[in-house]
Protein backbone atom coordinates (compact mmCIF):
# COMPACT_ATOMS: atom_id res chain seq x y z
CA UNK A 1 0.00 0.00 0.00
CA UNK A 2 1.48 3.19 -1.56
CA UNK A 3 0.64 6.48 -0.21
CA UNK A 4 1.81 9.68 -1.18
CA UNK A 5 3.27 11.82 0.94
CA UNK A 6 2.79 16.07 1.77
CA UNK A 7 -0.03 16.06 -0.66
CA UNK A 8 -2.96 17.55 1.12
CA UNK A 9 -6.38 15.66 0.69
CA UNK A 10 -9.98 17.78 1.11
CA UNK A 11 -12.27 15.14 3.48
CA UNK A 12 -15.67 16.59 3.27
CA UNK A 13 -17.73 15.11 6.34
CA UNK A 14 -21.45 16.30 7.16
CA UNK A 15 -20.55 19.57 4.93
CA UNK A 16 -16.97 20.52 6.45
CA UNK A 17 -14.13 20.16 4.77
CA UNK A 18 -10.68 18.97 6.17
CA UNK A 19 -7.42 19.20 5.42
CA UNK A 20 -5.31 16.22 5.80
CA UNK A 21 -1.65 15.75 4.69
CA UNK A 22 -1.16 11.88 4.42
CA UNK A 23 2.83 10.70 5.41
CA UNK A 24 4.09 7.43 4.47
CA UNK A 25 3.53 4.59 6.68
CA UNK A 26 6.92 3.06 8.59
CA UNK A 27 7.14 -0.58 8.33
CA UNK A 28 5.33 -1.16 11.88
CA UNK A 29 2.87 1.18 11.05
CA UNK A 30 2.12 -0.67 7.86
CA UNK A 31 1.52 -3.76 9.32
CA UNK A 32 -0.79 -2.70 12.08
CA UNK A 33 -2.61 -0.88 8.92
CA UNK A 34 -2.99 -4.15 7.26
CA UNK A 35 -3.37 -6.25 10.69
CA UNK A 36 -6.29 -3.64 11.02
CA UNK A 37 -7.85 -3.85 7.60
CA UNK A 38 -7.54 -7.80 8.17
CA UNK A 39 -9.35 -7.95 11.16
CA UNK A 40 -12.10 -4.75 10.01
CA UNK A 41 -12.68 -7.62 6.50
CA UNK A 42 -12.89 -10.70 9.02
CA UNK A 43 -15.50 -8.30 11.45
CA UNK A 44 -17.57 -7.52 7.96
CA UNK A 45 -17.60 -11.32 6.97
CA UNK A 46 -19.06 -12.50 10.78
CA UNK A 47 -21.79 -9.45 10.80
CA UNK A 48 -22.59 -11.25 7.40
CA UNK A 49 -23.05 -14.66 8.44
CA UNK A 50 -24.59 -13.77 11.89
CA UNK A 51 -27.22 -11.59 8.96
CA UNK A 52 -27.65 -15.08 7.13
CA UNK A 53 -28.35 -16.99 9.99
CA UNK A 54 -30.64 -14.12 11.43
CA UNK A 55 -32.38 -14.66 8.09
CA UNK A 56 -32.31 -18.30 7.97
CA UNK A 57 -33.40 -18.71 11.74
CA UNK A 58 -36.68 -16.42 10.93
CA UNK A 59 -37.23 -17.96 7.43
CA UNK A 60 -37.28 -21.13 9.24
CA UNK A 61 -39.63 -19.70 12.34
CA UNK A 62 -42.01 -18.42 9.40
CA UNK A 63 -41.95 -22.29 8.02
CA UNK A 64 -42.58 -24.10 10.92
CA UNK A 65 -45.39 -21.84 11.43
CA UNK A 66 -46.85 -22.30 7.94
CA UNK A 67 -46.60 -26.04 8.76
CA UNK A 68 -48.41 -25.92 12.30
CA UNK A 69 -50.86 -24.29 10.43
CA UNK A 70 -51.38 -26.71 7.66
CA UNK A 71 -51.39 -29.44 10.15
CA UNK A 72 -54.17 -27.33 12.39
CA UNK A 73 -55.96 -27.07 9.59
CA UNK A 74 -55.69 -30.80 8.28
CA UNK A 75 -57.13 -31.87 11.87
CA UNK A 76 -59.92 -29.50 11.93
CA UNK A 77 -60.52 -30.84 8.21
CA UNK A 78 -60.40 -34.61 9.53
CA UNK A 79 -62.41 -33.52 12.74
CA UNK A 80 -65.45 -31.49 10.07
CA UNK A 81 -65.13 -35.22 7.90
CA UNK A 82 -65.68 -37.59 11.17
CA UNK A 83 -68.59 -35.49 12.88
CA UNK A 84 -70.08 -35.60 9.41
CA UNK A 85 -69.33 -39.73 9.59
CA UNK A 86 -70.95 -39.70 13.14
CA UNK A 87 -73.59 -37.67 12.14
CA UNK A 88 -74.86 -40.24 9.55
CA UNK A 89 -74.13 -43.33 11.73
CA UNK A 90 -76.11 -41.91 14.47
CA UNK A 91 -78.88 -41.11 11.88
CA UNK A 92 -78.40 -44.68 10.56
CA UNK A 93 -78.91 -45.87 13.65
CA UNK A 94 -81.70 -43.98 14.53
CA UNK A 95 -83.52 -45.36 11.16
CA UNK A 96 -82.62 -48.84 11.85
CA UNK A 97 -85.21 -51.44 12.98
CA UNK A 98 -83.59 -53.54 15.48
CA UNK A 99 -85.61 -56.21 14.11
CA UNK A 100 -83.84 -56.55 10.92
CA UNK A 101 -80.67 -55.81 12.41
CA UNK A 102 -80.80 -59.64 13.95
CA UNK A 103 -79.52 -61.99 11.77
CA UNK A 104 -81.31 -64.63 10.96
CA UNK A 105 -80.11 -67.45 13.23
CA UNK A 106 -80.65 -65.61 16.17
CA UNK A 107 -84.13 -64.51 15.15
CA UNK A 108 -84.89 -68.64 15.35
CA UNK A 109 -83.17 -68.48 18.58
CA UNK A 110 -85.41 -66.49 19.78
CA UNK A 111 -88.41 -68.05 18.13
CA UNK A 112 -87.86 -70.87 19.38
CA UNK A 113 -87.28 -69.93 23.03
CA UNK A 114 -90.81 -67.75 22.63
CA UNK A 115 -94.23 -68.22 21.60
CA UNK A 116 -97.37 -66.48 20.62
CA UNK A 117 -97.77 -62.86 22.44
CA UNK A 118 -94.86 -63.33 24.79
CA UNK A 119 -92.77 -63.59 21.82
CA UNK A 120 -94.75 -60.29 20.37
CA UNK A 121 -94.07 -58.68 23.88
CA UNK A 122 -90.55 -59.65 24.06
CA UNK A 123 -89.69 -57.97 20.59
CA UNK A 124 -91.21 -54.99 21.51
CA UNK A 125 -89.56 -54.69 24.62
CA UNK A 126 -86.26 -55.12 22.72
CA UNK A 127 -87.46 -52.64 20.46
CA UNK A 128 -88.12 -50.20 22.89
CA UNK A 129 -85.01 -50.35 25.05
CA UNK A 130 -82.27 -50.59 22.00
CA UNK A 131 -81.04 -53.88 23.28
CA UNK A 132 -78.20 -55.82 21.92
CA UNK A 133 -79.92 -59.50 21.09
CA UNK A 134 -76.49 -61.10 21.73
CA UNK A 135 -76.89 -60.41 25.13
CA UNK A 136 -80.35 -61.67 25.14
CA UNK A 137 -79.46 -64.82 23.96
CA UNK A 138 -76.64 -65.15 26.02
CA UNK A 139 -78.86 -64.54 28.98
CA UNK A 140 -81.29 -67.23 28.14
CA UNK A 141 -78.21 -69.31 27.24
CA UNK A 142 -77.29 -69.21 30.79
CA UNK A 143 -80.35 -69.54 32.41
CA UNK A 144 -80.88 -72.85 29.87
CA UNK A 145 -77.66 -74.09 31.88
CA UNK A 146 -78.83 -73.06 35.57
CA UNK A 147 -82.21 -74.91 34.78
CA UNK A 148 -80.40 -78.01 33.37
CA UNK A 149 -77.68 -77.85 36.72
CA UNK A 150 -80.58 -78.24 38.91
CA UNK A 151 -81.98 -81.16 37.48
Amino acid sequence: MEILTKYPVLIMIDGVGFNLVLHELNSTQQKEMDELASAIEAVNENAQRVASIINDIETNQALIECVGFIEKAKLLWENKDLKKELIDLQKKIKEANPEKMLSSSLMRRLELTLDGEDKAAFMSEIRSKNIDPKKIISAIGEQIAELQKKK
